[in-house]
């Protein structure tokens, strides 16, 4: 099936420099547009309201279309609160589902994540859920979402290669706490799958061990934590559910 890669920021030639440092082979019929060539109706949305011309003209370029990519997902609203404005998110949801459904192809939306907060320890708490740049109505917009982020444990990034997680938020409208692990060689910048089941209540005792020993300096930095708020700080941090922490460490 073809393959419509439609970018919102980076150029196109951006991208194919990305690509061959992968040294993946070219298969397929990939289809690569620009937002040099999206110009002057870029976005689909604008100020809330979705934008016939726009939406028109991606329907051209998709025509026999397999899988339908757009990237970001903030690249293709304009408005000066859009990105945070509940009604602009939906509607561009919509849009880009509208484009697919009648090409009948898949489409996958990419986007920037919101920053992390930071505790009073210095940690970075990641959210469980809407961890999505912009408005949480993009989230509930949309049937899945999966979560890329770079693993922060400490062990989790002792070699040459770095570890990312790959968790789903949300499968089929469903929530989910499934986590696939993915180690990325800095060269290439390819990822390699390091499980092929979902983690889920089984977990390396060295990283149990590694949670227990970051709560414990949680509650002995902060007076005022109980071990139950210490080890939820721990779970947002690690983007997994606090129920999930607490029965590793509870049975490893």
């Amino acid at each position: 099936d073809r393959v419509v890669y439609i970018l919102g920021e980076h150029t196109a030639a951006t991208v194919q420099g990305l690509f061959h440092r992968t040294q993946l082979p070219h298969t397929g019929q990939f289809h690569l547009i620009g937002p040099e060539a999206l110009h002057p109706h870029k976005a689909l949305v604008v100020g809330g309201v979705m934008q016939p011309i726009a939406v028109d003209r991606m329907l051209r370029w998709t025509e026999g279309a397999g899988l339908i990519i757009f990237d970001p997902l903030a690249g293709f609203v304009q408005g000066l609160t859009a990105e945070n404005d509940s009604i602009s998110g939906r509607t561009l949801i919509d849009s880009m589902s509208l484009i697919a459904q009648k090409q009948g192809a898949a489409c996958l939306v990419l986007a920037h994540m919101g920053k992390p907060r930071i505790d009073e320890a210095g940690n970075e708490v990641r959210r469980s859920s809407y961890a999505l740049r912009g408005s949480s109505a993009q989230e509930d917009a949309l049937t899945h979402v999966f979560y890329l982020r770079k693993a922060i444990s400490v062990k989790q990034q002792n070699n040459d290669f770095e570890r990312f997680d790959l968790s789903i938020r949300k499968y089929k409208g469903n929530p989910s706490s499934d986590v696939y692990r993915l180690s990325r060689d800095p060269v290439t910048k390819r990822n390699t799958l390091l499980n092929t089941k979902p983690a889920k209540g089984t977990i390396p005792r060295e990283e149990v061990e590694e949670y227990r020993k970051r709560i414990q300096r949680l509650l002995e930095a902060n007076s005022a934590y109980t071990w139950d708020i210490a080890a939820k700080n721990v779970a947002d941090m690690e983007g997994i559910p606090v129920e999930t922490l607490k029965r590793w460490i509870m049975t490893v």
